[in-house]
C-alpha cells in the first residue's frame, strides 16, 4: 500500500534519475574521446529524454482518516515556542524564569482558544499573526528597543506560518492505492483505476548572472533553462 501521491512523484522522480544517469555517462564517455587520438575528432553521443508517456494503474484502497485539528494546532503551538526560543538564541538574548513561564502559558492560551472555535470561526493560517504579540509580553524584561522586538516578532512570524503551510501539508486525508504487479493481478478489472501522464523534460543549468570578484565571493549564480 502506497499514497498515490507518493507513487506518482517516484515515478517522475525516477524519470529524473534516468536523466542524471544518462548525463553521467555523457560526461565519462566525452573524457574517454578526449584521450583518444581519433575519437576526439568525433562529437559527443549524448541522450535526450524530451517527452514520457506513462500509464499508471492502481486499485484505490480507502482515504485516510483526516486527523483532529486539535492535533495541528497543538503541534503550531509547540513550533511558535521552539522558534521563539531559537531567534532569541540567536541575538544572544537571556530569558529570564518570568519570561519563560509567560511564553508557555500565552501559548497555551491561543492553543485553548484555536482548539475551541470551529473551523469556520478560526483560521489556522491566522494563528501565527495571534500568537506574534506574545513575544512582547516575554520580552518586556530584557529592556529592548521596539525596532528589535519587532524584527524578533516578523522573524517568529513567517517562520510559524512557514510550519503551519507543512502541518497543514503533512496532515491532509491521503489516498491509499495498490500498485504492485501481484495486487493488480488478484483484483478484479472493474475495481482497477488508471491514468495517463505525458512528462516533459525541462532541463536547467547554472549560469553566472554577475561577473566574479577578485576574491571570488560575490558572483551570483542562478538556474535557467538550458
Amino acid at each position: 500500500m502506497v499514497n498515490l501521491g507518493d507513487y506518482i512523484g517516484q515515478v517522475l522522480a525516477e524519470l529524473t534519475i534516468a536523466r542524471v544517469q544518462a548525463d553521467l555517462e555523457a560526461v565519462r564517455v566525452a573524457e574517454l574521446y578526449s584521450r583518444h587520438e581519433l575519437l576526439k575528432h568525433f562529437p559527443i553521443p549524448k541522450i535526450r529524454l524530451s517527452e514520457f508517456d506513462v500509464e499508471l494503474r492502481f486499485l484505490i484502497l480507502d482515504t485516510e482518516t483526516k486527523p483532529k485539528k486539535n492535533i495541528v494546532v497543538k503541534q503550531i503551538g509547540k513550533n511558535f515556542k521552539k522558534f521563539t526560543m531559537e531567534v532569541v538564541g540567536r541575538r544572544n538574548i537571556t530569558l529570564t524564569a518570568n519570561a519563560l513561564l509567560k511564553l508557555d502559558s500565552m501559548t497555551s492560551a491561543k492553543v485553548t482558544e484555536a482548539e475551541a472555535s470551529t473551523a469556520r470561526k478560526f483560521d489556522l493560517p491566522s494563528m501565527a499573526t495571534r500568537m506574534t504579540p506574545i513575544i512582547e509580553n516575554v520580552l518586556e524584561d530584557n529592556e529592548l528597543d521596539i525596532e528589535t522586538i519587532r524584527e524578533i516578532q516578523n522573524e517568529v512570524d513567517h517562520l510559524t506560518r512557514d510550519s503551519i503551510l507543512t502541518e497543514l501539508s503533512d496532515n491532509r486525508p491521503r489516498l491509499n492505492v495498490a500498485v504492485t504487479s501481484k495486487e493488480l493481478k488478484e483484483a478484479s478489472p472493474d475495481t482497477i483505476t488508471s491514468i495517463s501522464l505525458k512528462a516533459t523534460e525541462e532541463g536547467l543549468e547554472w549560469s553566472q548572472i554577475t561577473p566574479e570578484s577578485e576574491d571570488g565571493k560575490n558572483s551570483v549564480w542562478r538556474l535557467v533553462p538550458e
